[in-house]
């Protein structure tokens, strides 16, 4: 780089990569004001092995974790919103998910980036007992959402 041969004495690659990245994280929280998390640390396997896990809790029993994520993926039109519409109306009832799979009940928050408002109505209205579900399901449509941060779910 050009200007580094002004300093005395010129940096080298490596300190000139930390001024970058410095750079880039400051100005990453300016414009989001979101801190930028640290690198990721992986875990070797010998404390991976060393580790005690609580018994596994879950939301949808073998499928949905209450201490986890999951992720619904399909190309477009296969009924992924429907499915999802499904496992939210079972969980919200507590009823078992495609009356096979025990569920734990608890109200539903939806992340939409896809639909908006005007779709979710119109889709909701067509699911059974959607009445008994007013106070149990809540809808973020189109909120530009990214739930990839700390800072970003304690804000939902």
């Amino acid at each position: 780089i050009g200007w580094n041969s002004f300093n005395k004495p010129p940096l080298s690659d490596m300190e000139i990569r930390g001024v970058f990245d410095s750079i880039v994280k400051r100005e990453t929280e300016k414009i989001s004001g979101v801190s930028v998390e640290e690198p990721l640390r992986p875990v070797s396997l010998g404390d991976l092995l060393k580790k005690d896990f609580p018994e596994e809790m879950w939301r949808v029993e073998n499928i949905l974790p209450v201490a986890g994520r999951g992720i619904i993926s399909g190309v477009a039109g296969v009924g992924k919103s429907w499915f999802l519409a499904e496992l939210a109306r079972c969980v919200a009832l507590g009823a078992s998910f495609l009356d096979q799979f025990p569920v734990t009940q608890t109200n539903v928050l939806i992340l939409d980036e896809d639909m908006g408002f005007r779709e979710l109505q119109r889709r909701w209205k067509k699911l059974p007992d959607a009445d008994k579900l007013r106070d149990r399901i809540f809808f973020l449509s189109l909120a530009d959402l990214w739930l990839d941060s700390d800072e970003a779910i304690a804000r939902v």
